[in-house]
Formats: structure tokens, sequence, C-alpha cells
């Protein structure tokens, strides 16, 4: 029922993870993100917001002291949580990526490719493949339809890529993919590192939108992004931001040049570069301007 109303579950797990850092009152010491059973975090966000009553009953009544749990959230606190509902309706569709299945030809893993990568672009020293999330970066695909983005991501090697292919054999991959009706869905963990931008992978989440296909000849745009995707790429940023407050930019694949020279920049390949002009400076404008970003303060490449 909270997904036919569009609330979604990870932006109130993460408000309460935030507020309630000592964990639920009925699983004392437990973090919010552990709880086994979804309808947990349901139950509690619908009976603080009121969004909910009668069909989530049954499921509610396995834990113990909800009521009383439910009660202790301040009015101020249940006007909150219901406005972020109300701003961040937000459906995300999983689609992920397998990091472990072994590549035909390389006998190696995504996850195993990904962590070379990592080695030859930031260090020897590098032992995993997870993020920490400092920023938030569009792209587009290129492609004219979703189908034909995702059978590219889902290659585990890299391939027709020549401009980028010194750069290792772990394919270009993204966080978050965003359909022309404004559908997303996520292919990758948002702390799992993807290849998707020179010197920043490694403190990024990439999110791509499928068009932005060009005419080899007139080199005109095909699928030009659309407002659907603007909004929902908008709102998607919102919600990405409550998950890592540590977020602080937001640029898009061509702006990154202007990086070079920023703390979070790494690059250990030289001369490894790839012009990028994605996705065009009025999308950029256009999801900064939107409401669910304006009020974020969250800085541009230059800022």
């Amino acid at each position: 029922e909270l997904r036919e109303r569009g609330v979604n579950l990870g932006t109130v797990q993460a408000y309460y993870a935030q507020h309630f850092p000592e964990g639920p009152a009925h699983k004392p010491g437990e973090r919010w993100e552990t709880l086994h059973y979804p309808f947990e975090i349901a139950a509690l966000a619908s009976r603080a917001t009121g969004l909910v009553s009668g069909r989530l009953a049954v499921k509610t009544a396995v834990i113990p002291n909800l009521e009383a749990e439910a009660k202790t959230v301040s009015t101020s606190t249940v006007t909150e949580v219901a406005s972020i509902i109300e701003a961040e309706s937000l459906e995300i569709t999983p689609r992920f990526l397998d990091l472990d299945a072994p590549d035909s030809r390389t006998g190696k893993t995504r996850r195993q490719l990904m962590l070379e990568y990592r080695r030859q672009h930031e260090g020897r020293e590098a032992r995993d493949t997870t993020i920490d999330p400092r920023m938030i970066v569009l792209h587009h695909t290129a492609t004219a339809d979703l189908d034909s983005a995702l059978e590219i991501f889902q290659n585990v090697t890299l391939e027709g890529r020549p401009d980028i292919e010194k750069g290792g054999r772990v394919n270009v991959s993204a966080h978050y993919l965003i359909d022309q009706n404004g559908d997303v869905y996520q292919l990758l963990s948002d702390e799992e590192m993807a290849r998707h931008i020179v010197g920043l992978n490694h403190v990024a989440i990439g999110i791509e939108m499928v068009g932005g296909d060009e005419d080899a000849t007139t080199h005109d745009v095909r699928t030009p992004l659309t407002p659907a995707q603007i909004d929902a790429a908008a709102r998607l940023v919102r919600h990405l931001k409550r998950l890592h407050p540590k977020i602080s930019h937001l640029i898009g694949h061509g702006d990154y040049g202007a990086m070079k020279g920023h703390l979070y920049f790494r690059e250990q390949v030289a001369d490894y570069w790839s012009e990028k002009k994605d996705p065009a400076p009025e999308v950029m404008t256009a999801v900064r301007g939107h409401e669910a970003v304006a009020d974020l303060k969250i800085k541009g490449s230059v800022d």
C-alpha cells in the first residue's frame, strides 16, 4: 500500500536512522538498515504519518511494542516524515548487475576487474570496491532505448571503446538508469564503485539517462532527453542527498574537466582522458533548477 502511494521506504529508513540512532525500540541496538522485514519500516512510517491503516495491521501485529514506538514520534517528526514522503515519492526498480559471475573471456568477475581498475587508477593499496559517495554525476547513454542501454551494461568487460580501453578491462556501468518515461532502475548499490567517470569513480554515484544518441552523419540528437527524465533525475538527486548527507557536488559528465584540480580527483594513469559533453547544458540547468534540487545548496563543478 505504501508503494501504491508512492512512498520510498529507503527515504523513510534513512530518516529514522538519522533521528533515532539507537535503533528501533522493538529491536534495541539493531540498525535500521539491517531489519529483516521491510514492513517493519513501513509499519512505523505508516503509523507515524497516518498514510496506512487496515491492510498492514496483520503483518505489524508480530512487532512487539509497535504502538508504543509509533507514539514516541513527535508531531514535528510526523510532519517532517510526511513532507519527505510527499516530496520524494520515487519508485526505484532493482535491476542489479551480477558482480560475482565469472566473465567467459577473462574468467574474472566484475568485482575482481573493478578492483584491478581501482588499483590501476588510485593505487595498489586499494583493497575493495566500496565508495563513500561525495558527488552525483549525470550522464546520457547515447542509446535510443532502455534495452540497448541495459545490454551494454550487462557485459562484464569493455567492448567497442578504444577511447578508454587503456584504462582497464572492466566494463562501464552506473548506479542508476532513467528511462525516457521517467522510470528509474538501480543497477548497483550506492556504495559500490562503478566505472563511469575518469578520476572520480571513488566518490561518485552515476546516473545515466536513456537517450542522447546522435546521427552519425549530421550529429543531430535523435533521442533527446525528456521532461520526465529531468523530473526523475532531480527527485533521485534529492533522495540520494538525504541518504548520503556528505554528497556535496552535482555535475554533468561534460563538466568533469573542471574537477581536475579538486581534492576529490584522483588519476594515476598518464594521459587517460575522454572528452565528454553529456548531458546537454540545458539539461543540467533544468535539473539544478528543479524544486527537488534548488534548495539543496549542492555545488557544481566550478564551485
